[in-house]
C-alpha cells in the first residue's frame, strides 16, 4: 500500500471516530460528563472508570483478535472491520480522556 493510500484510510477512521464520540456522546453522558456510564459502571462494580471501562473494552478487543486469528482466510466486510476498529480506537480515546480527567482532578486537589 502507497503511503497516500493509507493516510486517506487514516485520515477517514479519525474523522469517523470523532462524529461517533461525539454523537454517542448525547447517549452515554449525562450533565455534561462523558464518562457517566462508566462511572456508574464502576460504582455498582466496586471498582474504577478506568477499570470499568476495560471490562467493556474487552469484547471489542475479542472481535479484533478474531479478525486477526481469521486472516488471511477469512477477510470481514468492509463495516465490520470499520465498526471493530473503530470502537477499538474509541474506547483507547476515551481512556486516555478518563486518565486525563482524574490527572486535572488530583491537580486540583492539590492546590
Amino acid at each position: 500500500m502507497d503511503r497516500k493510500t493509507l493516510e486517506k484510510i487514516i485520515d477517514n477512521r479519525l474523522a469517523v471516530c470523532k462524529d461517533t464520540l461525539i454523537n454517542k456522546s448525547n447517549g452515554y453522558s449525562r450533565n455534561a460528563d462523558m464518562f457517566h456510564n462508566f462511572k456508574v459502571a464502576a460504582a455498582m462494580t466496586g471498582t474504577t472508570p478506568e477499570k470499568a471501562l476495560q471490562g467493556m473494552w474487552v469484547k471489542h478487543i475479542v472481535s479484533v483478535f478474531d479478525i486477526i486469528n481469521d486472516c488471511p482466510d477469512r477477510i470481514p466486510s468492509k463495516d465490520v472491520l470499520a465498526e471493530k476498529i473503530g470502537d477499538f480506537i474509541n474506547y483507547a480515546l476515551l481512556l486516555e480522556g478518563m486518565i486525563e480527567e482524574r490527572r486535572s482532578l488530583m491537580k486540583e486537589k492539590a492546590l
